[in-house]
């Protein structure tokens, strides 16, 4: 994702490319609920930040028992079957204390739907990236989504007098922090947003992944956890 990315608001993608998984050595992959709340067939790509890339697909139906939802928020996750060799997971949140702050910077990642041309303005957020998208945004104080829905939280909007957040497409995909050693840890998920062309004129909603019940639920029903996380300079990766 580039200063000119933006994504949220598809109902379900057919396609999920799975950027890291929640478990160690399995792929159990953390989604937003409403992304498989209705009837479909689904398939997951893992192994590159590329669409066009030969990758590994698990095919997954959404109301098998392998998709778990949570019953308040708006998280799901897929667990596909499927042993990961050398695998390094996303760690979540350690407690209700990794919650970002409002001013924090958070970064957005996804293969939705971006500006057209670069720039201030981005009128047209038609184009589909091939290359997994990443955006540096920063965390809102409230907006109407969490006015409505307190599970959630905000980020994204103007900045720099660009339109930077995720956009349509980018549904279901994950929020990452960076704490005190500069580790990563995943602290957001996409749920609620402005649709394309507005995607970034204002703020986002995300799922508060630093939730004491939300954290218990992915370390029992995912095989998430608190520990191993990794160095990922995303600083220098988003823009």
């Amino acid at each position: 994702m580039n200063e000119n990315y933006y994504n949220k608001g598809d109902k379900f993608r057919q396609l999920h490319y799975v950027k890291k998984s929640i478990a160690n050595k399995k792929l159990q992959v953390l989604t937003a609920r409403h992304c498989v709340e209705e009837n479909c067939d689904g398939t997951i790509n893992y192994g590159t930040s590329y669409k066009s890339d030969e990758t590994y697909t698990v095919k997954f139906r959404c109301h098998d028992d392998n998709v778990i939802v949570h019953t308040s928020r708006d998280l799901a996750i897929i667990d596909a079957g499927r042993k990961l060799a050398n695998s390094y997971p996303i760690a979540i949140p350690s407690g209700a204390e990794e919650q970002p702050m409002s001013g924090d910077y958070v970064y957005a990642v996804g293969w939705g739907r971006a500006c057209n041309d670069p720039g201030k303005a981005c009128n047209n957020q038609d184009r589909r990236p091939d290359h997994m998208q990443m955006v540096r945004i920063t965390v809102r104080s409230r907006c109407r989504y969490s006015w409505s829905d307190p599970s959630l939280f905000c980020a994204g909007g103007i900045t720099d007098d660009m339109p930077k957040d995720a956009c349509s497409g980018d549904s279901g995909g994950p929020l990452e922090c960076i704490d005190s050693q500069g580790k990563v840890y995943i602290c957001g998920v996409v749920s609620l947003g402005p649709k394309a062309p507005n995607c970034g004129k204002s703020p986002g909603g995300y799922v508060r992944v630093a939730d004491d019940d939300v954290i218990r639920w992915l370390i029992s029903k995912g095989g998430a956890s608190t520990h191993s996380r990794i160095s990922d300079d995303i600083s220098r990766q988003a823009s």
